[in-house]
């Protein structure tokens, strides 16, 4: 079921982009006043700022490499295990 519900959307399109076709920015139903000038774009540039540096800040989660080091530790053991038997028979 389709609702009537009216927004007001401003749809940026950039063709020169080689990342984003568009953005777009639904505004606000409690604020029919708003604008369209600079301040309009000063905002969509703050949220996007914000939103670069919330996702660049996220810590990003490393794999642990407990694989190779159990390979080693074990090839290092069996290493060790052998020469210390062989030194021992001579």
């Amino acid at each position: 079921m389709i609702k009537g519900i009216g927004k007001r959307v401003v749809v940026l399109t950039d063709p020169n982009s080689k990342i984003y076709e568009q953005a777009i920015f639904i505004l606000r139903q409690d604020r029919p006043d708003i604008p369209c000038d600079r301040s309009m774009l000063d905002e969509a540039e703050r949220i996007i700022n914000t939103h670069i540096f919330a996702s660049a800040m996220r810590p990003r989660r490393r794999r642990q490499p407990w694989l190779p080091v159990l390979i080693i530790s074990i090839t290092v053991s069996l290493l060790v295990g052998v020469s210390v038997l062989i030194f021992a028979l001579l």
